[in-house]
């Protein structure tokens, strides 16, 4: 939802929005660079870190070491809905799957219906 979002967004600004794996990667890897608490700490920890000579001390050591990061975690929490709604999607296509679906999505409406009618 998040790739759909960001794609919507990008081409609403006329960029090129790439389609595939490599797409959808490129685009949550440019949601979270836009991403205004990452930008507010990143700066943070540039500006903050002490200089030497105009140059802040150990800004990209600690830039590249929250840049590697905040990927992991990043890709940690994409697989969690990924592999989640993968697992989802192959339980519910097989045949007890649609059967459950049905059963329960008709035991849905027809509640919904008795409350209904009862007021």
């Amino acid at each position: 939802m998040r790739a759909a979002l960001a794609a919507g967004l990008l081409a609403g600004l006329g960029v090129a929005v790439p389609v595939g794996a490599v797409g959808a990667f490129l685009t949550l890897l440019g949601i979270t660079l836009l991403n205004p608490l990452t930008v507010l700490y990143v700066a943070a920890l540039v500006l903050g870190g002490g200089s030497q000579d105009g140059v802040p001390a150990r800004a990209v050591f600690t830039v590249g070491t929250f840049t590697v990061g905040a990927f992991a975690a990043s890709a940690c929490w994409q697989l969690l809905p990924a592999g989640g709604g993968a697992l989802l999607g192959r339980a519910l296509t097989g045949p007890r799957g649609r059967l459950l679906t049905a059963l329960g999505s008709t035991a849905l409406v027809a509640t919904l219906a008795v409350r209904l009618l009862l007021g």
